[in-house]
């Protein structure tokens, strides 16, 4: 019986300490055009467990958009083992980084050279490291968040991985199972 009233106890403690080690983000901007919004359109790009992803800005100085995307994991309802740099079509995620502001439906998935005018250069020693994901098709807006949390220091500091991967769980479908059980 002392067991049992212990488990609820060392149930939260892990809680919260999985909350304290966790990296506060704050999502500012979200649209998601529920036509489109669908887990296979995404899944559907992936090629040889790699899934595009436009890069516009640079995370860090003197990173290259292929080390920028090598710390991230793809969440799990993506059907990919990593991300890779990605051109300006089909169906992609785009990462802006250090965005100015977030970006009519219209723009959000225009060329990375259009998208490049409006990512500021990283902030040496800022306090706030920002990302504005979408998922495009093409030329089409499907969904897209503006993600902010405290400065990583780094590509390999873990806060720089779960902002991005924040940005990602906002804007990529969650993949269902065929049949979801009923409520009772």
């Amino acid at each position: 019986m002392i067991m049992m009233k212990s488990v609820p106890a060392l149930l939260g403690a892990l809680a919260l300490g999985a909350c304290a080690a966790t990296t506060p983000t704050v999502v500012t901007h979200q649209y998601v055009d529920q036509d489109f919004y669908r887990a296979q359109g995404y899944n559907a790009a992936v090629r040889d467990g790699a899934a595009p992803v436009t890069v516009v800005g640079t995370s860090f100085e003197g990173a290259d958009a292929a080390a920028s995307l090598a710390p991230l994991k793809p969440p799990a309802a993506v059907a990919a083992r990593r991300f890779v740099p990605a051109g300006d079509d089909g169906t992609r995620v785009v990462l802006i980084f250090h965005p100015k502001a977030p970006l009519a439906q219209a723009d959000a998935c225009a060329p990375a050279a259009v998208l490049a005018a409006n990512a500021d250069a990283p902030d040496a020693g800022g306090a706030t490291f920002s990302v504005l994901a979408s998922l495009c098709q093409g030329r089409r807006l499907v969904s897209t968040a503006m993600v902010s949390g405290p400065a990583p220091t780094s590509l390999a500091d873990p806060a720089y991985g779960e902002i991005i991967g924040q940005a990602l769980v906002e804007i990529l479908p969650l993949t269902l199972p065929r049949e979801v059980p009923s409520l009772p």
